[in-house]
């Protein structure tokens, strides 16, 4: 029930690193293309955790017994040239590596 996104950057310095995000217990997750994002949440290259979030409402109201077990949160995050994504998850992982 774990999803990873992995992604690498450059720094000025021509140093990189690779960084991965590891959601647990993944309960529903969506990528939609940048040409068709309609909300950024203040999501550019930052990832952020939405307090008031329509589609978690909507979870609950389906299924508050497990909802209420899994307490999820719902996690949004944008790359230019990718899109944006989102992820109904327990919790979130950050790991980095320096490229050699």
């Amino acid at each position: 029930m774990d999803i990873i996104l992995s992604f690498k950057c450059a720094f000025e310095n021509d140093r990189q690193k690779n960084y991965e995000i590891r959601f647990e217990s993944v309960l529903c997750h969506m990528h939609t293309s940048e040409r068709f994002t309609p909300k950024m949440f203040d999501s550019y290259d930052t990832l952020v955790s939405l307090e008031e979030s329509e589609w978690l409402d909507n979870l609950k109201i389906l299924n508050s017994r497990d909802f209420d077990f899994w307490k999820p949160k719902h996690f949004v995050i944008y790359f230019d040239g990718s899109g944006q994504y989102q992820f109904i998850a327990r919790e979130f992982v950050v790991s980095e590596k320096e490229v050699e």
